[in-house]
């Protein structure tokens, strides 16, 4: 019997960083790390830059759909949420219109390098 020793590795891989999932969570580093990989992408194409920074746009929904199928969306949306309250993902709406319910995500990069800090 042939058994495929690559599949675990079959898949698309999601690194993060050790010492910041012992700081705040591993699910919120896989989160981090996800975003920043969109951040660095819009980056090399010189696209989604406001305010001084790159920025990626998606639905709580899209994010679980695109990135995240293993998590329920509620799982998801936790989160999110919890990187913002400890001021680590920056969301804004800059599409004012109610039935729209796209956030555009960032990293406050500034943040997680003192909790890298502290935890090195």
């Amino acid at each position: 019997m042939y058994m495929d020793k690559n599949i675990i590795s079959r898949d698309e891989m999601l690194p993060f960083n050790r010492n910041v999932a012992k700081a705040i969570g591993l699910n919120e580093s896989i989160v981090l790390s996800c975003i920043n990989r969109y951040l660095l992408e819009n980056e090399r194409k010189n696209i989604n830059y406001i305010y001084d920074r790159y920025w990626i746009a998606k639905s709580i929904k899209n994010w679980k759909k695109d990135d995240f199928t293993f998590w329920s969306e509620r799982t998801v949306e936790r989160i999110f949420s919890s990187l913002e309250g400890l001021g680590l993902l920056i969301g804004y709406k800059f599409e004012k219109v109610n039935f729209n319910h796209t956030k555009w995500y960032t990293i406050n990069y500034e943040k997680l390098e003192d909790i890298i800090l502290e935890i090195e």
